[in-house]
């Protein structure tokens, strides 16, 4: 009974709803609108408000493991906050479903929902109203390996810790890589999808989003209210400003410093053309040389 349009579709004249939502006031449409500039948004508001998120009562599964304690479980189902002899903080209505593990020193804040075998490693920091899908992974060690010589790798030490802001998603089976020597940090409001992957001393920015498969590797900066498509990269070390959208299936190598919309998707094409393509580019650097240099005569 309630729909929306999005750009500038038509409503059909017979549509059923009894109320659509729409950017502009449809000419060939007499029934009732409701006008506003993003429709998807105030439908899915709407939305949520008839069929809203699940939310399971405050407890912790008798299957969790909760460091060095058993006791915390009853406690925490009265809704109390719960401060344990190691610093690990439980808030309050906070949920922990089956078989999760919760580390030593973890603080989970209050009004916080933690899925089927999501693990929080130790001394890490999860914010009020957190929502961690199944099997998601916060605070294992980064891949931090130096070597002297080809042979002899050493594992770099992983100090820092995850630091999760309020009210944020995060998806199933994705990891969050503690940080070597500083925290990673992700901000307010962010959603991650499922299979992401963040390494040590990644900052994610509020209100960012990142879609499924995206991998960002080691000490990136993410901007704020940024949005990273699904299956795309990020090199470490690399600075993304805010407001930034970086399309599906890109690679970042390099910074970015202004807002807008990036890409560096290539579409399939047929294999011998693509072949053809190939070719071309390894010809591209000995033409470019020899159009310079009739530039210069």
């Amino acid at each position: 009974h309630l729909s929306f349009v999005i750009g500038e579709h038509n409503i059909p004249s017979d549509c059923p709803a009894v109320l659509v939502i729409t950017p502009q006031r449809a000419q060939t449409y007499t029934g009732p609108c409701l006008i506003h500039h993003n429709p998807r948004w105030v439908f899915a508001r709407a939305a949520v408000f008839i069929h809203p998120r699940p939310n399971p009562l405050p407890g912790i599964a008798d299957s969790a493991c909760v460091a060095d304690t058993a006791r915390i479980a009853a406690s925490a189902r009265i809704g109390e906050s719960v401060i344990v002899e190691n610093g690990a903080i439980i808030g309050e209505r906070v949920n922990i479903d089956a078989h999760c593990f919760i580390g030593q020193g973890v603080c989970i804040e209050a009004d916080t929902y933690l899925g089927p075998q999501v693990t929080i490693y130790r001394q890490c920091h999860i914010g009020q109203r957190c929502y961690f899908s199944a099997g998601a992974v916060v605070g294992s060690p980064g891949f931090g390996w130096t070597n002297s010589d080809e042979s002899n790798w050493t594992i770099f030490p992983q100090c820092g810790r995850v630091r999760i802001g309020n009210d944020v998603n995060i998806g199933a089976n994705t990891n969050i890589d503690r940080g070597a020597l500083d925290d990673t940090v992700i901000g307010n409001d962010v959603k991650i999808d499922n299979g992401v992957h963040i390494a040590h001393n990644v900052h994610v920015g509020d209100h960012t989003v990142l879609a499924a498969s995206v991998a960002i590797a080691g000490s990136s900066k993410i901007g704020q209210c940024c949005v990273i498509g699904g299956n795309a990269t990020v090199t470490d070390n690399i600075q993304i400003a805010d407001r930034v959208t970086v399309i599906g299936h890109s690679a970042v190598a390099t910074s970015i410093t202004q807002s807008g919309i990036y890409s560096s998707t290539i579409n399939a094409h047929p294999h011998i053309q693509w072949k053809r393509i190939q070719v071309y580019w390894k010809r591209l650097h000995d033409f470019m040389r020899r159009q310079s240099k009739k530039i210069s005569k």
